[in-house]
C-alpha cells in the first residue's frame, strides 16, 4: 500500500464542491476513454497508423525501448554508451539499440481487443512516428537554434517530449499503485453487508466463506502481496492519454538552449520538473506547477523550459559546477537507469538516495465535515526522506525574480 497522510483540514466552500464534482468527471472521461478508443478509428491517420502496425507485425519487435535508441544514440562514443543502474551502483557500456529495453512494453496484444483492429504493435508504431520527429526536431534545434529553426519543432519537439515523459517504466508502476489505490477507497472499509451485497450484485450467492474469501482478497491488496491487475494495453493507453497535455504545456514555456562541454548525462525520465525555491524537495513537481523543465538534448546541449519569461541574468552559460548541479537532478528523476558517454562515470560518482514508494497519498479532511475527505495522489521524489536534500540546481535562475 501506498504511504498515506493526513493535511490540514480544507474549508468546505462552493469551489471545493466543484472541485470534487470536476475530479469526479474527469475520472469518469479517463474510466471510459478505453473502452471507446474505437471511435476514432474512421480517422484517416489513425486508419494509416493502423495499417503500419499491422505491416510491422511482419518483423514483430518484442524489445521495446522505454527511452529511444535515436535518442540515446547521442550518448554512444565508437557506437557505446554508459549505462548506469542508479539504486545499484553498477555500471556497464552497451550499444544504444539494447538500453532501456522491456519485453512488450507497448504490446496492445490482449483477448478483449480485436488484433485486426488494434493490431499487438499499434502504439509501438505510434511511438515509432513520434520518435523519428523527435529526432528531426532535436537535430534542427542543433543544427539552427531556437531562432531559426522550423515553426513546427518546437510543437515536435514538445509532443515527443510529453509522450517521454509518460512512457517509461515510472509512470507505470505509478498507474499500478493508483489502480490499487482505487480499489481500496472504494471497497477497503465496506461493511460486512456491503459487501454481501456486491456479491450478490455479481450473481454469487453472498455465503460467509465468500464473504472472508472477498475480505481476504482486499487485505491481501492492502498489505502489497496482491496487485489489482492492469492489463498492458489498458496502461498504456491511460499513459498516452496523458501525453498530449504534456505537450501542450510544455510547448507554451519559454525556452531556452545552453551548450555545455560533453558532461551532460540523461536518464530513463529524462523530462525533469524543478520546482524552485518555494516548493517541497519531498515530492517531485508536475510540469505544469514547474518553475521550470529540463530535458538534455544531448551531452553538450541542454533545453530549458521556463514558465516564466527569461531574465538576462538565467541566459548566462552554465558553470562547471551548475552542470554538475544539474546532472545530480536529472539523476535523482531516474527511475533506474542514467546514461553518459562512455569515458565518463558522473552518474557513479553522484549518489542520490533509493528511489521511494511509487505513489503518495494526501488526504485532506474537509473542515465542518467529518464524513468526508479529498485523496491527492502525489509522487516522491527520491529525497523524500533524506535530512538534507541538496538545493534545487542553478540558484540563479530563482533569484531575484520579478515573477
Amino acid at each position: 500500500m501506498s504511504p498515506r497522510r493526513r493535511a490540514k483540514p480544507l474549508t468546505a466552500s462552493p469551489d471545493m464542491e466543484r472541485l470534487i464534482v470536476a475530479a469526479k468527471e474527469y475520472a469518469k472521461t479517463r474510466e471510459t476513454s478505453w473502452a471507446t478508443a474505437d471511435d476514432d478509428l474512421d480517422i484517416p491517420e489513425i486508419q494509416a497508423l493502423v495499417a503500419k502496425a499491422r505491416n510491422n507485425e511482419k518483423s514483430a519487435p518484442r524489445k521495446h525501448h522505454v527511452v529511444p535508441a535515436s535518442y540515446l544514440r547521442r550518448w554512444t562514443e565508437n557506437k557505446q554508451l554508459r549505462v548506469t543502474n542508479v539504486d545499484e551502483q553498477r555500471s556497464w557500456t552497451t550499444a544504444a539499440e539494447r538500453a532501456a529495453r522491456v519485453t512488450d512494453f507497448y504490446s496492445m496484444a490482449s483477448e478483449d481487443l480485436d488484433p485486426a483492429v488494434f493490431p499487438p504493435l499499434y502504439a509501438e508504431t505510434q511511438l515509432s512516428e513520434v520518435e523519428a520527429s523527435g529526432k528531426k526536431a532535436i537535430d534542427e534545434l542543433l543544427r539552427h537554434g531556437l531562432s531559426d529553426a522550423d515553426p513546427t519543432t518546437k510543437d515536435n519537439l514538445a509532443t515527443f517530449l510529453g509522450f517521454q515523459h509518460v512512457r517509461g517504466a515510472g509512470p507505470r508502476e505509478r498507474s499500478q499503485a493508483i489502480a490499487n489505490e482505487s480499489f481500496l477507497l472504494q471497497y477497503g472499509e465496506m461493511s460486512d453487508e456491503k459487501l454481501g451485497a456486491l456479491i450478490g450484485k455479481g450473481g454469487l450467492p453472498a455465503t460467509k466463506e465468500r464473504l472472508v474469501e472477498v475480505k481476504e482478497y482486499i487485505a491481501s491488496v492492502r498489505i502489497g502481496s496482491v496487485q489489482i491487475e492492469q492489463q498492458t494495453p489498458e496502461a498504456v493507453s491511460k499513459s498516452f492519454l496523458a501525453a498530449m497535455p504534456v505537450a501542450e504545456e510544455l510547448s507554451k514555456r519559454h525556452w531556452v538552449i545552453y551548450r555545455t562541454p560533453r558532461l551532460l548525462i540523461t536518464c530513463d525520465e529524462p523530462v525533469v520538473s524543478i520546482g524552485g525555491l518555494k516548493t517541497s524537495r519531498a515530492l517531485k513537481t508536475g510540469t505544469a506547477e514547474a518553475w521550470v523543465v529540463i530535458f538534455p538534448l544531448a551531452p553538450d546541449a541542454l533545453l530549458a523550459m521556463f514558465k516564466h519569461p527569461p531574465q538576462p541574468h538565467w541566459l548566462a552559460e552554465l558553470s562547471t559546477i551548475e552542470i554538475v548541479e544539474i546532472n545530480h537532478e536529472v539523476l535523482a528523476n531516474s527511475h533506474k537507469l542514467a546514461f553518459e558517454i562512455p569515458s565518463r562515470r558522473m552518474a557513479e560518482a553522484l549518489s542520490v538516495p533509493r528511489a521511494s514508494a511509487a505513489l503518495e497519498v494526501i488526504e485532506h479532511p474537509i473542515e465542518g465535515d467529518e464524513s468526508r475527505s479529498f485523496i491527492s495522489f502525489h509522487i516522491p521524489s527520491r529525497w523524500k526522506d533524506s535530512p538534507t536534500p541538496p538545493p534545487w540546481p542553478v540558484e540563479r535562475w530563482y533569484r531575484n525574480s520579478p515573477f
